[in-house]
């Protein structure tokens, strides 16, 4: 929730929207608990981690942000560690990890620092050599976790973010032809987007 809170920063986001992205195959009872479960705990935890006088998170008319005035910092030592045990495989690393990842070389988090930048260069390299080979291998997993809506969200969002790719291309194309005859999820009808994939 507070990656897809962040991904767009300062934006207003509504509850249904938050819910749809982050709880796609639950009942709408049980993702209406979880999304205030999930929210009670976030606000909890950035209480505890920046205490300050204002919460981390606005709602508004059943809409919900992160204050614009707030900062978050990412560990970079985190990143380098996941990076370079991706490159062994992306085939070992879990869930958590490959999203992880993918936001890290999707949100562009990596800002030049002068002192920093031949590490800046060299983990903006990896992040997006790696880019589709994690996006392609979190969408499997989710498949094989009975996922298969949020499987479909992530190689969309990969093949948004590289519509060059053949590879995402190929898997997006590959995973619409095994789930023919499946109502619930076919391709977009959009006739550009038939021509890209």
């Amino acid at each position: 929730m507070l990656a897809s809170l962040l991904r767009q920063e300062g934006r207003w986001f509504r509850r249904e929207t938050l819910i749809d992205g982050i709880w796609p195959e639950s009942e709408a009872a049980t993702a209406e608990a979880n999304f205030y479960a999930t929210l009670r705990h976030l606000r909890r935890c950035l209480a505890v981690a920046w205490p300050v006088n204002q919460p981390w998170i606005e709602c508004d008319n059943g809409h919900y942000r992160v204050r614009p005035d707030r900062r978050l910092k990412v560990d970079l030592w985190d990143v380098q560690r996941l990076t370079r045990g991706s490159r062994v495989s992306a085939m070992r690393l879990g869930i958590s990890d490959l999203e992880q990842l993918v936001d890290f070389a999707q949100r562009r988090f990596l800002v030049d620092v002068p002192t920093l930048e031949p590490w800046i260069v060299a983990m903006r390299s990896a992040l997006d050599a790696g880019f589709v080979d994690w996006t392609v291998r979190l969408a499997q997993l989710r498949v094989e976790s009975g996922y298969a809506r949020e499987a479909e969200r992530t190689l969309w969002r990969g093949f948004t973010e590289r519509p060059e790719s053949p590879r995402l291309a190929t898997a997006l194309r590959t995973f619409y032809e095994q789930r023919e005859g499946d109502s619930d999820i076919a391709p977009p009808a959009h006739p550009m987007t038939e021509h890209r994939l």
